[in-house]
């Protein structure tokens, strides 16, 4: 009886929308808005309905508890005038960080408080895997005003031996982010993890010692830039010790066959080494100056470079850690990269 009157219910709203987007294109301007808008809030309802049906069958479908989780939370930005992830680079906030878009009716009443509940469904779950929801789920708890629940993010020297943190490279500055409700945290920590673990992946199959939490002693510095493309990776190290400045060079290829575990996994093809001199020291010294690496981002929200390919840049120091991610290297970044190639031989 129930799926009966569930499946006519769902007609009727069909039928609505059907009959709304036929009359549209006759709408003056402001009420084709209000059609679109009425399309919007219907279709969402109706999404959320077939999810709930899901999980009414099966309560541990967790691919359904993640997508209601992410319904209600974007309708949770659109009320808030936000923006998502996807559409974060094609816009500019204000100088707060805030998007600040035209409020939209939302199509749920309690929608910060259900997209509150499944984040949290998620999470108790399996906290290490869901660590990147710890973000919404505390900006949800402050603009519901709610005592902050006991999940904590891991302490910092749990990422000893890490390449990054899953959170490295987000996109959105994390400036005041647990009071601004117009940035999309939700899918901007969960590419920043994903990115994270694939990079550190990578690295580990070129052999490379990881560069976050290692502390520069006896060294002046390590300087590392790995670009990456479709199937290949090519790798930059500079270290250097007193007088003596070392670049090594690598290429990887991607693996199918080390790759039946749904990762990606690469293997070296080439790996070279080759000492600096003086001059050529300066000149690179003066390359990577004018990059000004500590002042960029962790991640450019430009990831469509011409030729495909991704840039990150590395840089330890004694004065700490910096990375930036780019996929439009601007020109400081591109004299660098095209001296290391020069340097090799390396044909682009």
């Amino acid at each position: 009886m129930y799926h009966r009157k569930e499946s006519r219910y769902l007609r009727i709203i069909k039928h609505v929308l059907l009959t709304l987007s036929l009359l549209s294109p006759f709408m003056v301007w402001g009420q084709q808005e209000d059609a679109q808008e009425i399309i919007r809030v219907w279709q969402t309802r109706d999404k959320a309905s077939q999810l709930r049906l899901r999980l009414s069958n099966n309560f541990n479908d967790v691919v359904a508890v993640e997508e209601l989780a992410q319904l209600y939370y974007y309708d949770f930005l659109d009320m808030n005038g936000g923006v998502r992830f996807a559409d974060a680079d094609r816009w500019e906030p204000d100088e707060e960080g805030r998007y600040n878009f035209p409020h939209r009716e939302p199509a749920f009443d309690q929608c910060a408080d259900s997209a509150l509940w499944y984040l949290l469904h998620l999470w108790s779950r399996n906290p290490e895997e869901y660590e990147y929801l710890y973000y919404p789920i505390v900006q949800l708890e402050n603009f519901l005003a709610l005592e902050h629940v006991s999940y904590i993010l891991p302490p910092e020297d749990s990422y000893t031996r890490k390449f990054f943190p899953d959170s490295y490279f987000v996109c959105f500055s994390l400036e005041d982010w647990e009071h601004n409700y117009t940035i999309d945290l939700l899918l901007a920590m969960k590419n920043a993890r994903n990115y994270a673990r694939n990079m550190s992946s990578l690295l580990a199959d070129m052999d490379e010692k990881e560069l976050y939490s290692s502390k520069v002693t006896i060294m002046e510095g390590v300087f590392r830039v790995t670009i990456t493309g479709l199937g290949f990776c090519q790798l930059f190290l500079l270290e250097s010790e007193g007088d003596k400045h070392v670049v090594c060079y690598k290429e990887g290829q991607l693996n199918p066959q080390r790759s039946i575990d749904g990762n990606y996994h690469y293997s070296q093809t080439k790996n070279k080494r080759k000492d600096l001199t003086d001059d050529q020291w300066k000149e690179f010294v003066k390359l990577l100056d004018s990059v000004v690496l500590e002042d960029l981002p962790h991640y450019s929200t430009c990831m469509e470079g011409t030729d495909a390919q991704v840039y990150l840049f590395e840089h330890l120091r004694h004065d700490g850690y910096q990375a930036h991610l780019t996929g439009c290297p601007n020109e400081a970044q591109r004299q660098l990269i095209t001296f290391l190639y020069q340097f090799f031989g390396i044909s682009r």
